[in-house]
């Protein structure tokens, strides 16, 4: 028993890594886009005589931390806020020439606020770790100069906010809402796959494929709701389609957790031909008509004793995605 449950767990991890290699996955896609814009940022930075150019990766990397193009707009504008405010804080505090343990001191003094206001304003984040940092490496030189940095730490700033900026509004503007046809689609027929093997593994319960079509099922609908979340974001956005989008959502969401309930106790379906047929021709209407963009029509109500519950996330599913067409750009 031990030896079987770590073969399926050795077979278990290609299949997650192959999943996270997923072209539609939006975690994916944002781990490429992040990548590309960083180097583009190292590029600019080590291209060009900036004094010190780790700096601008850095600062591009810390504006891209936001999940939409509104929240990385936002930080790239608190962060150039704080970090100039900072940055100013920090020349007053070494043109004192600040040692030992008044150094300690101001430190702790930063930390405390830092910690205090992580929470709540990312701009006053900036305002005091920047100062904090600045001091760190600076108060270690004897020949301390605020002009020197000043201008350096500003200019970096604003240069790696703007590359992550621009990086980010390029390459990921329609990133997300593009994807969310091929998700649903996947995400329905992952739900199909998952009816199947319930129905056909009444008799001899493998559980171990079982578990594995419900942890991509699971995927399949964390991808697409963080598309979605990510989608809300964009700049534009059709915002109009993008509620009218939810309820679809919120009816592939619940179909995932009453499959993946009967999975997780073990509860058979009882279906019988006609009824899995039907069901799975409903299914793979819905989401060829999603793949395609297209408005389903035909509207085919399902009344399966065995599934009520399931059956009635479906009609809804079918009644939303028959009103409009949410998915034509």
């Amino acid at each position: 028993m031990h030896t079987s449950l770590n073969d399926s767990l050795i077979i278990s991890i290609p299949r997650k890594i192959h999943t996270l290699f997923y072209t539609l996955s939006i975690v994916f896609v944002n781990s490429l886009r992040y990548g590309v814009i960083l180097c583009i940022s190292a590029i600019v930075a080590f291209s060009f005589p900036f004094t010190r150019p780790y700096w601008i990766p850095l600062s591009c990397a810390a504006v891209m931390f936001g999940t939409t193009i509104m929240a990385t707009f936002n930080r790239a504008i608190l962060r150039c806020f704080g970090s100039i405010i900072g940055t100013l804080i920090a020349a007053c505090i070494l043109s004192l020439h600040p040692a030992g343990i008044i150094v300690a001191i101001i430190n702790m003094i930063l930390t405390v606020i830092t910690e205090l206001v992580v929470v709540r304003n990312y701009a006053l984040v900036a305002m005091f770790i920047t100062p904090n940092a600045l001091m760190l490496a600076e108060a270690a030189t004897k020949n301390i100069e605020p002009s020197q940095f000043i201008a350096v730490r500003i200019t970096a700033t604003i240069v790696g906010s703007v590359i992550g900026l621009a990086g980010t509004y390029i390459m990921g503007r329609k990133s997300a809402s593009s994807r969310l046809p091929g998700l649903i689609t996947k995400l329905i027929r992952s739900q199909s796959r998952a009816i199947v093997r319930l129905e056909a593994d009444k008799e001899n319960g493998n559980v171990h494929d079982l578990q594995w079509i419900k942890e991509k099922m699971e995927i399949n609908l964390g991808n697409l709701k963080l598309a979605y979340n990510t989608a809300l974001g964009e700049i534009p956005r059709n915002q109009e389609k993008l509620e009218f989008m939810w309820p679809a959502i919120a009816s592939l969401e619940h179909i995932s957790y009453l499959i993946g309930r009967n999975i997780e106790v073990r509860e058979y379906l009882r279906l019988s031909d006609q009824d899995l047929a039907q069901i799975l021709m409903v299914l793979e209407r819905t989401a060829t008509a999603v793949e395609q963009k297209l408005v389903l029509k035909d509207i085919r109500k399902l009344d399966i004793a065995e599934i009520p519950k399931i059956c009635k996330e479906i009609n809804n599913l079918q009644e939303t995605l028959s009103m409009k067409n949410i998915f034509v750009q």
